[in-house]
């Protein structure tokens, strides 16, 4: 399979239009050597922080490592004369990205991390994180858990201010973990977590949980940054969300300048921040969904720094730009409306058929030669082998062999299903999009749709917008996806198993992809909520995690580097990786001029 997906062309505000036409590239490519041990990497630095959970897991040993310490190097990169160092921001840092998500600046109605990044740079976040699984100060500035470990007092950082110059007060924290509690709020961890709260004083306030909640701050910090970003409360309900959205007010590094919807984004810096002032005064994010013209873009300084697939860095390093990996993130797939009853008639409401696709997928030709030998097992849905609590080497032998490639033992299951001929609409809808940290997924689907036609699935390939698909997720799903499959990604950054699990098989969930058929899922999920013993927590997610997969809704195919290339005006040693949140955008005010 060849079909390299697109968008159409845009033009850019404010930057030199570039022609946004997609390629025709392959889609596998051959076997090469493991080119990365020359990457450039970002140095490490110590971070310190209060942990969510004990790190104890210890990762299977198959994935590439991600944790090298090698300073990013150049080789014959364009060299400028040494000027004086400007004394606050200055210049311009362009960012070109695969995907806008829903391109919503309202973090209450945002349902994917990818859509922070457009959202980011404007906005702080309740708590901050220096490491994956890692919970340090950001807007509350110390915590304390009640002797009865029901409440949680937040004690905000003082002398921030918002965009438009009011005070950041316990006040505004109040108002945001409302909005995400809200009944129309897209995750119901908040919701389900939280009782009332109490402000204590204008810096002070106590929130009463609904029992234990021992990962509350994790889903207000980074890990899980679409419940944790703080809105001013007086703006909001003086100008309402239509207004908010218009012209959106953070705290962050960043204030907001303008965008052109579906195409870029302008940011100015702020003279300094509390967190990290900017070295650039001015940020642009463009989307470009093809990765040849991003990486066009990058070669021919139109943008600074891009995200890119492991096939493209032979060549740029080559041609002497830097190339880093950021992340190694898990992706999996998901069937859509299985155990809907109106779609008994659909393919994939048949439990043969759901396992006949899972092992009909060639998951190591993929990971040696798409991703070049570089590519990780495959964990449980929502996992990658740096997920808390569970035994990440036992899951990965486990999975290789409920998984393993099969093709004729899926022909037989197919028949026994009697596909096609039972079915109303034999053929699967595969909806392919770019994912911001897995630009390569439109690739993926295209491959495994080759591996279903191999076995004598119709398998449809249909490219749609991933903002689009995400507006899909609700209760009840949109009648686009049912009887369908997409991908999806999961960064290590996202090391809490439940959360995952509740938000995608918990009958409350933004996908919901169990209905309500299997209610020991969401005793499970709630057990796991209010468990502190860790080797309770590790028998309760194995559970969870066998029951759900048994029945093939969503199987993962593996994990791969996470890339981008980084012109020559950049440092990026400030950064550590794997980076701490899947939102790229979060980090660039750590990024330095050379």
């Amino acid at each position: 399979m060849t079909r390299v997906l697109g968008s159409k062309c845009k033009g850019k505000g404010g930057l030199t239009r570039i022609t946004r036409a997609a390629g025709v590239i392959a889609a596998a490519v051959v076997v090469g050597a493991a080119f990365l041990a020359g990457c450039a990497r970002p140095a490490d630095t110590t971070t310190t922080g209060t942990t969510t959970r004990p790190a104890t897991t210890s990762a299977a040993t198959s994935a590439p490592p991600i944790t090298t310490t090698s300073k990013p190097t150049t080789t014959a990169a364009p060299t400028t004369a040494k000027t004086a160092a400007p004394t606050g921001p200055s210049g311009e840092l362009r960012l070109a990205v695969s995907s806008f998500g829903q391109e919503k600046f309202n973090p209450p109605a945002n349902s994917a991390s990818s859509g922070y990044v457009v959202m980011a740079p404007v906005l702080d976040w309740m708590f901050w994180a220096e490491a994956p699984g890692r919970v340090s100060p950001g807007i509350v500035e110390k915590w304390a858990l009640a002797p009865n470990g029901l409440s949680y007092t937040y004690t905000v950082r003082k002398s921030v201010k918002f965009h438009n110059g009011q005070d950041l007060t316990a006040k505004d924290v109040k108002f945001s973990i409302e909005q995400y509690g809200g009944p129309k709020a897209p995750y119901s961890n908040t919701r389900d977590a939280i009782g009332t709260i109490d402000l204590v004083d204008d810096y002070t306030l106590r929130v009463n949980t609904k029992g234990l909640q021992q990962y509350l701050r994790a889903y207000q910090g980074l890990s899980s940054p679409m419940q944790g970003a703080v809105m001013p409360k007086d703006y909001v309900e003086g100008k309402g969300w239509e207004n908010y959205e218009a012209q959106p007010v953070g705290s962050g590094p960043f204030k907001y300048v303008r965008r052109v919807p579906g195409d870029m984004v302008e940011f100015e810096a702020m003279p300094s921040h509390w967190r990290q002032t900017s070295a650039f005064k001015k940020l642009s994010l463009v989307l470009i969904p093809e990765e040849a013209t991003r990486i066009a873009a990058v070669k021919t300084g139109q943008t600074d720094l891009a995200e890119v697939n492991l096939d493209s860095v032979p060549a740029l390093k080559s041609a002497g730009f830097q190339t880093a990996v950021v992340d190694q993130v898990s992706f999996e797939s998901y069937l859509y409306g299985a155990y809907d009853p109106k779609n008994a008639k659909l393919p994939i409401s048949d439990i043969k058929v759901r396992r006949a696709l899972a092992i009909s997928i060639n998951r190591e030709e993929i990971k040696n030669s798409f991703f070049r030998g570089l590519g990780g097992p495959a964990m449980p849905a929502k996992a990658t082998e740096a997920t808390l609590d569970i035994d990440a080497p036992y899951w990965a032998k486990y999975f290789a062999d409920l998984y393993k490639y099969d093709p004729e033992e899926a022909k037989r299951l197919l028949k026994e299903a009697g596909y096609p001929e039972r079915f109303s609409t034999p053929a699967i809808k595969l909806y392919a999009h770019p994912i911001a940290g897995a630009p390569w997924l439109p690739q993926i689907t295209e491959i495994i749709a080759g591996y279903w036609s191999k076995v004598g699935v119709r398998a449809e390939v249909t490219p749609v917008d991933y903002g689009v698909l995400v507006s899909w997720w609700a209760t009840p799903l949109n009648p686009a996806l049912d009887g369908a499959n997409s991908m999806m990604r999961t960064p290590t950054s996202s090391n809490i198993l439940v959360r995952g699990l509740e938000s995608t098989f918990g009958s409350k969930g933004r996908l919901h992809l169990l209905e309500d058929k299997v209610p020991e899922v969401d005793r499970l999920i709630a057990a796991i909520n209010a468990e502190l013993d860790e080797t309770k927590m590790r028998d309760l997610n194995a559970q969870a995690i066998k029951i759900i997969h048994d029945t093939y809704v969503a199987f993962q195919i593996g994990s791969a580097p996470s890339m981008v290339v980084i012109g020559p005006g950049l440092d990026v040693s400030g950064w550590t990786t794997p980076l701490p949140s899947p939102v790229l955008t979060h980090w660039v005010s750590s990024i330095k001029h050379k």
